[in-house]
């Protein structure tokens, strides 16, 4: 018998013949070497019990028969001692819940977030003091932001030189850090700042950034939850996001001359992906609060929401065109692939204009709101097509076998600026989005290339004031009825 971790070993022996004459030989081996020894003399049926303590490994009890081998004399002994091995580590506790731990890479080694609210906590972090955010009136700048990991890990940089700022820092967000992501810019209307997610400070949260790379600014302070896919206002007073700190996703909305926050949706549903109004007395946004992703209308000075999608599918990322009479998002109400549709703003009038053979996106209304730009595969890849409402034609842009896609538009023209892999890394091109009847181009000879950086360089967002492509479809559940 061995007793752990004192190592106590008993060994019995016992007489099974006659009373033995004299006394006999035993021997104590530790792992094969002798350690003690002594002699034993029991009469007929007696036993004698010897204990050892502290002597690890392996025990052997060895007692020589009497010399009288006719009587009949044994012994009876337990011949080792092996300890127990210890036990083995206990199962490694599986890791809490990061809320909103970004593990999947996509495309060109771009981070998806991780849309699930679990493990989400509405806790807070101290507050910094705020720097109150003067913005002033609308203006079209000849500059763009766009993603990329020239520096090592993903950032949003300017494209373009500054009025009056020459040579101006062209890295807006700053970010610094292994598997560190700035995502999501929008900028202000007066194109001297940014907002943009990142989950530099351990989890994801709405920063500002200055147009000039000078200045960087934490909004949120969520210790455990997810902030993501800011807008700034048409009247650059307010930043509306996305948040999954209640458990669920909710819209805020953050002032940025005093940095309060507005929570402004409370539904244990999800509410997502909001877009402003040209005015910015409303917003639309989709959820899942009847069921299937919907759009829905949230008026800010009553809070009054309404549906406006007809509820037949799943229906995405809504957006306002510039004149505010239409919105468009993409539906799945024709089966797998997604359909871009168009709506009057009040909801009626609903009407598909991509093809259904095609999975389609990122679509994007032209500053004049004569056309609309999106991505598709209908020909097996992505390219970028563009649709005219006036004659009704749809234009396929771009047409080879490598991926085009992330379609905005310069504010001031209807260019339309993607990005290509056509060069073997992703970089920014642009081309004029018309006539609507002109054949597609060739991206390598026909387009204008704008950024040349053998790293990945893409997702640009000049006009409108939103940038969807970084989410990459990423939602906290699948749609409904797929």
């Amino acid at each position: 018998m061995c007793v752990v971790p004192t190592y106590q070993a008993s060994f019995t022996v016992t007489n099974t013949g006659f009373d033995m004459s004299s006394p006999t030989a035993w021997r104590l081996y530790q792992n094969g070497a002798l350690v003690n020894s002594g002699t034993v003399q029991l009469g007929a049926g007696a036993s004698q019990q010897f204990n050892f303590a502290g002597i690890p490994g392996t025990l052997r009890f060895e007692v020589d028969l009497p010399a009288e081998q006719g009587t009949g004399a044994a012994q009876t002994s337990v011949a080792g001692c092996v300890p127990p091995p210890p036990p083995p580590p206990p199962s490694p506790t599986p890791p809490a819940t990061v809320c909103g731990e970004t593990l999947e890479i996509g495309p060109n080694g771009f981070p998806v977030i991780n849309m699930s609210p679990e493990g989400c906590e509405p806790a807070e972090a101290a507050r910094q003091p705020w720097t109150p955010i003067q913005v002033g009136g609308g203006v079209c700048p000849d500059w763009l932001v766009y993603h990329t990991n020239q520096t090592g890990d993903w950032e949003v940089f300017r494209l373009g030189e500054l009025p009056g700022q020459p040579g101006a820092e062209p890295n807006l967000t700053q970010g610094v850090g292994l598997r560190v992501y700035d995502v999501a810019p929008s900028r202000s209307p007066d194109a001297r700042w940014i907002a943009f997610a990142s989950n530099r400070d351990g989890n994801w949260e709405i920063y500002i950034g200055s147009a000039d790379g000078t200045f960087q600014q934490r909004v949120t302070y969520t210790l455990d939850a997810i902030d993501i896919d800011p807008m700034w206002s048409p009247d650059g007073a307010w930043i509306v996001y996305d948040s999954a700190r209640n458990g669920n996703w909710d819209l805020y909305m953050v002032n940025v001359a005093t940095g309060v926050e507005t929570r402004l949706t409370d539904n244990p549903s999800n509410d997502l992906n909001a877009f402003w109004s040209p005015d910015a007395s409303k917003l639309v946004f989709q959820s899942d609060r009847d069921g299937y992703w919907q759009i829905y209308e949230l008026t800010l000075a009553t809070r009054e929401v309404r549906r406006l999608s007809d509820g037949l599918g799943d229906d995405h990322e809504p957006q306002y065109s510039h004149d505010g009479t239409k919105i468009a998002f993409y539906s799945y109400r024709f089966g797998d692939n997604s359909v871009i549709m168009v709506m009057n703003a009040d909801g009626t009038g609903i009407t598909p204009i991509s093809d259904p053979n095609g999975d389609a996106s990122l679509h994007v209304f032209s500053p004049d709101d004569t056309l609309i730009a999106y991505q598709s595969d209908l020909d097996g890849d992505l390219d970028i097509y563009v649709y005219q409402f006036a004659s009704e034609q749809t234009r396929l842009v771009t047409d080879n076998v490598i991926d085009d896609y992330a379609p905005t538009w310069w504010c001031n023209a209807n260019i339309v600026i993607f990005t290509s892999d056509i060069t073997g890394d992703s970089n920014l091109f642009e081309t004029p989005a018309e006539p609507i009847n002109a054949p597609p181009i060739l991206v390598e000879t026909e387009a204008t290339q704008l950024t040349n950086e053998l790293e990945s360089d893409q997702y640009p967002q000049n006009t409108p004031a939103d940038e969807d492509a970084s989410r990459q479809r990423s939602l906290p559940s699948p749609p409904k009825n797929k």
